[in-house]
Protein backbone atom coordinates (compact mmCIF):
# COMPACT_ATOMS: atom_id res chain seq x y z
CA UNK A 1 0.00 0.00 0.00
CA UNK A 2 1.32 3.81 -1.04
CA UNK A 3 1.83 6.12 1.55
CA UNK A 4 -0.90 8.93 1.26
CA UNK A 5 -2.42 11.15 3.21
CA UNK A 6 -5.64 9.21 3.35
CA UNK A 7 -3.81 6.43 5.45
CA UNK A 8 -2.13 8.01 7.60
CA UNK A 9 -3.66 10.03 10.88
CA UNK A 10 -2.45 12.68 13.46
CA UNK A 11 -1.31 12.14 16.60
CA UNK A 12 -0.74 15.46 18.81
CA UNK A 13 2.57 15.57 21.35
CA UNK A 14 3.46 17.89 23.92
CA UNK A 15 6.44 19.96 22.93
CA UNK A 16 8.88 18.68 25.10
CA UNK A 17 8.10 15.27 23.83
CA UNK A 18 8.56 16.64 19.98
CA UNK A 19 11.99 18.17 21.29
CA UNK A 20 13.24 15.29 22.80
CA UNK A 21 12.30 13.33 19.30
CA UNK A 22 13.73 16.17 17.34
CA UNK A 23 17.29 15.24 18.96
CA UNK A 24 17.30 12.01 17.60
CA UNK A 25 16.57 13.04 14.02
CA UNK A 26 19.92 12.26 12.04
CA UNK A 27 20.78 9.29 14.76
CA UNK A 28 20.75 5.54 14.53
CA UNK A 29 19.18 6.92 10.50
CA UNK A 30 16.22 8.55 11.62
CA UNK A 31 14.91 11.07 9.33
CA UNK A 32 11.64 12.03 10.28
CA UNK A 33 9.66 12.64 13.51
CA UNK A 34 7.18 9.93 12.01
CA UNK A 35 10.21 7.16 11.57
CA UNK A 36 10.84 8.08 14.94
CA UNK A 37 7.11 7.23 16.28
CA UNK A 38 6.30 4.43 14.12
CA UNK A 39 9.62 2.65 15.15
CA UNK A 40 8.28 3.62 18.97
CA UNK A 41 4.80 2.44 18.55
CA UNK A 42 6.13 -0.73 16.95
CA UNK A 43 8.70 -1.58 19.84
CA UNK A 44 5.67 -0.65 22.49
CA UNK A 45 3.38 -2.97 20.91
CA UNK A 46 5.58 -5.76 20.63
CA UNK A 47 6.11 -5.92 24.49
CA UNK A 48 2.46 -5.21 24.90
CA UNK A 49 0.48 -7.60 22.68
CA UNK A 50 -3.20 -7.74 22.44
CA UNK A 51 -5.41 -10.40 23.83
CA UNK A 52 -7.46 -12.00 21.19
CA UNK A 53 -11.32 -13.05 20.91
CA UNK A 54 -10.75 -16.85 19.90
CA UNK A 55 -14.19 -18.41 20.23
CA UNK A 56 -17.65 -17.56 21.91
CA UNK A 57 -21.17 -19.19 22.58
CA UNK A 58 -24.01 -17.66 24.99
CA UNK A 59 -21.94 -19.08 27.57
CA UNK A 60 -18.58 -17.44 27.66
CA UNK A 61 -15.76 -16.32 25.57
CA UNK A 62 -12.41 -17.69 25.06
CA UNK A 63 -9.60 -15.17 24.90
CA UNK A 64 -6.03 -16.00 23.40
CA UNK A 65 -3.49 -14.20 25.86
CA UNK A 66 -0.23 -13.65 24.64
CA UNK A 67 1.58 -12.83 27.50
CA UNK A 68 0.84 -16.15 29.02
CA UNK A 69 3.29 -18.34 26.43
CA UNK A 70 5.68 -20.86 27.52
CA UNK A 71 7.35 -23.58 26.00
CA UNK A 72 4.78 -25.77 25.41
CA UNK A 73 2.42 -22.89 23.82
CA UNK A 74 4.86 -20.18 22.37
CA UNK A 75 1.89 -17.84 21.05
CA UNK A 76 -0.02 -17.45 24.27
CA UNK A 77 -2.76 -19.26 26.20
CA UNK A 78 -6.27 -19.67 25.63
CA UNK A 79 -8.13 -18.21 28.96
CA UNK A 80 -12.02 -19.03 29.12
CA UNK A 81 -14.08 -16.33 30.59
CA UNK A 82 -17.70 -17.95 31.51
CA UNK A 83 -20.91 -15.68 31.58
CA UNK A 84 -23.50 -17.29 34.77
CA UNK A 85 -25.01 -15.87 37.28
CA UNK A 86 -25.28 -12.53 35.41
CA UNK A 87 -21.85 -12.26 35.53
CA UNK A 88 -18.45 -12.68 33.56
CA UNK A 89 -15.81 -15.12 35.41
CA UNK A 90 -12.62 -15.94 34.54
CA UNK A 91 -11.78 -19.48 34.81
CA UNK A 92 -7.57 -18.41 34.57
CA UNK A 93 -7.57 -15.74 37.55
CA UNK A 94 -10.50 -16.85 39.24
CA UNK A 95 -11.63 -13.85 39.48
CA UNK A 96 -14.99 -11.42 37.98
CA UNK A 97 -11.89 -8.53 38.02
CA UNK A 98 -9.53 -8.85 35.58
CA UNK A 99 -7.86 -7.79 32.09
CA UNK A 100 -9.23 -11.41 30.63
CA UNK A 101 -13.06 -10.12 31.59
CA UNK A 102 -12.47 -6.18 30.61
CA UNK A 103 -11.50 -7.68 27.43
CA UNK A 104 -14.55 -9.80 27.35
CA UNK A 105 -16.59 -7.30 28.62
CA UNK A 106 -15.53 -4.73 25.82
CA UNK A 107 -16.22 -6.81 23.02
CA UNK A 108 -19.67 -5.91 21.02
CA UNK A 109 -20.93 -9.28 20.74
CA UNK A 110 -20.32 -9.82 24.55
CA UNK A 111 -22.71 -6.58 25.33
CA UNK A 112 -25.11 -8.22 23.08
CA UNK A 113 -25.53 -11.49 24.95
CA UNK A 114 -25.91 -9.19 28.01
CA UNK A 115 -28.39 -7.60 26.71
CA UNK A 116 -30.16 -10.46 25.09
CA UNK A 117 -30.32 -12.20 28.35
CA UNK A 118 -31.20 -9.04 30.18
CA UNK A 119 -27.70 -8.45 32.38
CA UNK A 120 -26.72 -5.49 33.55
CA UNK A 121 -22.80 -5.05 32.05
CA UNK A 122 -20.53 -4.31 35.05
CA UNK A 123 -18.51 -1.33 35.07
CA UNK A 124 -14.75 -2.34 34.16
Amino acid sequence: MSETPDNYVTVRIPIDLAKEVDALIGRKGYKTRAEIVKDALRGFLEKNPQLEHYNLDENGVRIRDPTLSTRTSPNGRIIDVFFKNKRAFCDYDQTEECKHVEFALSLQVVQEIFKRKGWKLPNV
